[in-house]
């Protein structure tokens, strides 16, 4: 619905239940080994399970764990390429039936801890973002919430763009990441992946709004770190921007995303050429995402396809609703 907000009954809801465990966790283990590491948990199983079916949601929380499992006992470039084509795999199957996003945020997660600079080792996460996981299954299924947002499936074709747009963009952006600064160029790869939540019709459209939304976010976090530096001040604030980040989550403006960038860079305390090196990442993201949807509707065309793969127009196709599985 164009204009909406998530309502505040829903909004402090998840709150809440975010912070009946961060909260011991963190007291307990600290912000960086276990309340970061815990959010690698957290954000797939919440997400997945409101913007995918309920099975599929299972499927991908499972996946995201065996990939932590077999990446603790075989450590490498090579597993960690392997598991994210088959995750990338995932999200394309999970997009041509039943439909849904669910894959795509476990994608997100794997990605953050392998690439992350300050994630612990994947045996020491496992135990944090199996928690998480777990805790957002049953938060999703208490509060009723689990496939409230799931996306419609798409048709096969459009499904086997999404996967080379996923598989050529997480590529490239690896590049991008090992050429900038492995310290902060690992945004890049997750930005880019964000992009995969939006529909097929809308990628172009709504890369644009998520970079304007990202670059006003970085510059109300760069005019508050000039004149409010200090963390009584820069951490209160940030969480108030989490919350009308997640209440303007469903609204098609740029707020919540502004509100979640200037969120992260005042929780992480950046500074200003931070702040500056996250716009850079956001814009490398834009171009990448942009680019790509053009090449791949353009391929389709060359081959003489006439649905043109990520770009519009594009009708989803119709499929039973298996959320009582």
């Amino acid at each position: 619905m164009r204009g909406a907000v998530l309502p505040w009954r829903i909004l402090l809801a998840i709150l809440g239940a975010w912070a009946l465990l961060l909260a011991p966790i963190i007291a307990l283990y600290g912000p960086a080994s276990g309340g970061v590491t815990l959010v690698v948990g957290l954000i797939p199983a919440f997400g997945g399970h409101v913007l995918g079916q309920r099975r599929m949601a299972y499927l991908a929380s499972a996946a995201l764990l065996l990939a932590i499992g077999v990446l603790a006992v075989l450590p490498g470039l090579l597993t960690i390429w392997i598991c994210t084509l088959v995750l990338i795999a995932g999200c394309a199957r999970e997009a041509w039936r039943p439909g849904g996003r669910a894959f795509v945020l476990a994608l997100y997660g794997w990605s953050a801890l392998v690439l992350a600079p300050t994630m612990p080792p994947p045996v020491e996460a496992l135990p944090f973002v199996a928690a998480g996981l777990g805790w957002g299954a049953l938060i999703t299924a208490l509060l009723k919430f689990a496939g409230q947002a799931a996306q419609p499936p798409m048709p096969g074709q459009v499904a086997l763009s999404f996967a080379v747009f996923l598989g050529v963009g997480i590529f490239l952006s690896a590049q991008v990441t090992a050429w900038i600064d492995q310290s902060y160029g690992y945004w890049v790869v997750l930005l880019f992946i964000l992009r995969a939540l939006s529909p097929p019709h809308q990628s172009r459209q709504s890369a644009v709004s998520y970079g304007l939304g990202a670059v006003l976010g970085s510059g109300c976090a760069l005019l508050v770190t000039w004149f409010a530096p200090v963390a009584a001040i820069t951490l209160p604030l940030a969480l108030i921007l989490v919350a009308l980040g997640l209440r303007y989550l469903p609204h098609p403006a740029p707020w919540s995303t502004a509100a979640f960038t200037s969120a992260v860079l005042l929780i992480n305390a950046l500074g200003s050429e931070g702040v500056l090196l996250r716009v850079e990442a956001v814009l490398l993201a834009l171009v990448i995402a942009l680019a790509l949807v053009s090449a791949i509707s353009l391929g389709w065309r060359l081959i003489g396809r006439s649905n043109p793969g990520l770009a519009p127009p594009f009708r989803p196709a119709r499929a039973p609703d298996d959320r009582a599985e």
